[in-house]
Formats: structure tokens, sequence, C-alpha cells
């Protein structure tokens, strides 16, 4: 009986080889790099959720070309997928946060969604197809970023910065190409009021409008180590220096001088030449006027005495899509956000929404566009650019109010930017303590 017993430690041995060989197999085929997916031709189709923020019906020219990307891959794309888009409000998501869902609308890269686990990292992905991560425009992929994890697919770009009116600084021989620096842009305001224009005007109220300033000047000044230190929550961070006070100080000398209006007729049509704007306002302005003006021109940010930071840096919030870490698809919720930042779709969403695509090159009829829109579009792709969160964005609003309520208390004369910043620093302390 020995034979019998021989011939059992050989099967015995055969197989455990056999399974350690697939289980080898098995981890080193879960280390490689995502496959792509096949062309169906079973068809079978496979229905991936996506859940979006706004309803098929509403007015709003970017969702109204969403839903038309949306359908328009259901009937084109060759693996067999349909996108099944799902409207919730947010009480509704509230109610029902166990709605299986592959795909995400995230306005802003919801850390806490990150942290928790909720999205997948698209890094793999993006690092798989070099022309389709070099495609998006300077930095923006950066705020998708968490801890050398991609965590969502920005669609368009809503950028903070300023415009002008080309007809009113004629008037007042300001010439906008001449203003590089903070100084000149003060001549410049000084030209329009001795002209008796308004400089600036705002359609936002009082305690919000220095924030655009403010926020520039902190990058500008302290560059984005400073504001990365605060947003997390570095033990050696601070708002007790430099660039923050001189921030504040910048801010405030817009109003010491009384260069802005707050004043929403003077926003839409009034003698008023520089407005703080933001393209996540253009759709307002889309539906009140159909075609495209020509009128205004893009003023970037000037640059200020010993920065840290450089004049490319721009402030701008991507609206995006992450995919959930639960799909069972991954590979094709990839190719639908391939499909969703592909040419068609980002010329569709300038052109007819006027939102700034999220990739560079990208071919569109100028005479659908308005001229401001068009010149951010040329200065945020040059080389060298970076697109940077505002601020709200990237501390959170509880660090935000830390920051911008002391600015609020600098701008209206109540205390100087040193005693500002130090009692925004022992706020911040006791937020870091409790965090």
């Amino acid at each position: 009986m020995k034979w019998k017993r021989l011939v059992a430690e050989i099967l015995a041995v055969c197989c455990l080889t056999g399974c350690m060989a697939a289980s080898e197999e098995q981890v080193v085929n879960s280390g490689s790099e995502p496959s792509a997916p096949s062309v169906s031709t079973s068809g079978e189709t496979t229905r991936l959720t996506f859940r979006y923020h706004v309803s098929r019906d509403a007015p709003d020219h970017s969702s109204v070309e969403i839903y038309k990307a949306v359908d328009a891959f259901n009937e084109s794309n060759p693996y067999n997928i349909f996108v099944e888009t799902l409207w919730l409000s947010d009480l509704e998501a509230e109610m029902q946060p166990s709605v299986e869902t592959d795909l995400y609308w995230d306005y802003d890269l919801s850390r806490k969604n990150v942290a928790e686990g909720e999205y997948l990292d698209l890094a793999p992905y993006l690092n798989q197809d070099s022309d389709w991560k070099q495609s998006f425009r300077g930095g923006i992929l950066n705020q998708m970023t968490v801890e050398d994890g991609v965590y969502g697919i920005p669609l368009s770009i809503n950028y903070s910065y300023l415009y002008y009116d080309i007809e009113l600084f004629e008037q007042a021989g300001v010439n906008a190409a001449d203003i590089e620096t903070w100084q000149d842009f003060l001549d410049a305001c000084r030209s329009l009021k001795a002209a008796e224009i308004e400089p600036l005007s705002s359609s936002l109220d009082f305690y919000y409008e220095p924030e655009l300033y403010a926020a520039y000047a902190v990058y500008r000044f302290g560059g984005r180590e400073a504001v990365e230190a605060i947003g997390n929550l570095d033990k050696n961070a601070t708002f007790f220096q430099p660039c923050f006070e001189r921030a504040c100080a910048l801010a405030a000398q817009l109003y010491e001088e009384n260069y802005v209006q707050v004043n929403d007729s003077l926003y839409q049509s009034g003698p008023a030449a520089i407005f703080r704007h933001h393209t996540m306002y253009q759709l307002s302005e889309r539906f009140d006027n159909e075609a495209p003006r020509e009128d205004f021109g893009v003023l970037p940010f000037p640059q200020v005495q010993e920065p840290l930071g450089t004049s490319k840096q721009w402030i701008g919030v991507a609206e995006n899509i992450a995919v959930s870490s639960k799909t069972e698809h991954p590979e094709l919720a990839v190719e639908f956000l391939k499909y969703m930042t592909s040419d068609p779709v980002q010329r569709a969403l300038l052109e007819e929404a006027w939102q700034v695509p999220a990739v560079q090159a990208v071919d569109y009829d100028v005479e659908k566009v308005p001229r401001h829109i068009r010149e951010v579009i040329e200065y945020t792709a040059q080389e060298g650019v970076e697109t940077f969160p505002p601020l709200e964005w990237r501390w959170g609003l509880d660090i935000y109010n830390v920051f911008y309520s002391p600015l609020d208390s600098v701008v209206r004369g109540e205390q100087t930017p040193q005693e500002a910043m130090r009692s925004a620093q022992e706020e911040y302390q006791a937020l870091r303590k409790s965090a």
C-alpha cells in the first residue's frame, strides 16, 4: 500500500504547486496596469449609473449639453455601454445614500469622499494613456489629486478673474496691456476715476467682494506652499505671516481709495470699467444675451512686489466626474470619461454654454464664443500656467471663515492686517486642536 501513499503525496504536491502558481498569477494580474475594454460582440448591454446634480429639464445651457453628450455616447459607443443619468436633489441624495452609482458629478473634489474610500483612484488609467493625461489644462489635475491618487476627471473650469470694458478703458486713456504690476493696476483705477468712470464693480455683496483680490494676493505673495500648509493643518502653519497680512492690506487699499462699487446695475450695464467675474456666473449672462459679446477683455491679476508665486497662477475650480470605488466596470466608466473630455463634447460646452474646457486643444468656432472667454482660454493655455483652487475649496468652509472674517474687518477699517491675522491665528489654532 506504500505506492498508494506515494501517489497521494505526489498528487498533493501537484495540487499545491498549481494553487501557488494560480495565486502568484492572480497577484501579478492585480498589480498590473488596468486593461482596456474590448469592443462588445455579444450584444449584451452594460449599464452604468451617473448621478448628476441637475434634472434633464433644467434650462441652463451647460446641463443641456451634458445630457446631450450622455445621449450621444449611449447611441455610438462600441462597448455596448448605456449610461443612465440619475438625478437626485441634495435632499434626496441624503435620504437615499445606498443608491448604487458608478459615476458621480462632483463640482469640486470631495476630500471627505476620498478619505472614506468612495472614489476610485484614476491615476493608473491616466498613466496608461499619456496623451489623455497631458491633454488637460495646466495644473487642473492637481485639484483632483490626493496623495498621488487622482479621484476625478475635470470637464470644464470656472476661472476667477477680472474683465474690463474696452470702450471705457479707451475713454480714460488706459491700455490694458500696460497693467502688469499692482501699482499699474492702481494707476489704471486712478485714471478711470479721474475720467469719472467707476473703476471696479461687482454683483456680490460687500463681504465676499474682497476675497478675489485677497486670494490672488495670497498666492502671489506666499506661493502655493503657504495655502497648502494651512489647508493641511500643518503644525507650524500660521496666518500670522507676511503673505496673509499683505493680502489683507492690498484688498483694503481698493476700498480706502473708493475704487470698488458693489452695485448690481453697474455690473449689468452701468458705467463701471472692471468687473470681478467668475465664469460660473456666465450662465446668467448667456440667457440675457444670446450673441457673444466683443466689448469685454480679460485682465489677468497683476504681479506683486517680492512674490513667491508667479503671474501664471490662475484661480479656478473644475466641474468633474468621479468614479465609484464600488463600480464593477471601472474600465468602461473610464471610457465614458474619455468621451466626455473628447473634442466634440468639450467644443459643445464651450460654444453652447461658454464653459472653459478642461482640455487645452479644442477646435471651436470663435464667432460663437465671447471675446473674454476666448482670452481666458488663450491665457491659461500658455506654457507654465497653473490652475489653483479658490481658498474656500482648498481649505473648507471652517478655515475659510477663519481668514475671511478678519479680512472683512480690515477692509472695513476696524482692524489692522496684523491685528486681524493674529486673531485669525488664534481661531485657527483652536480649530486645529478640535480637528
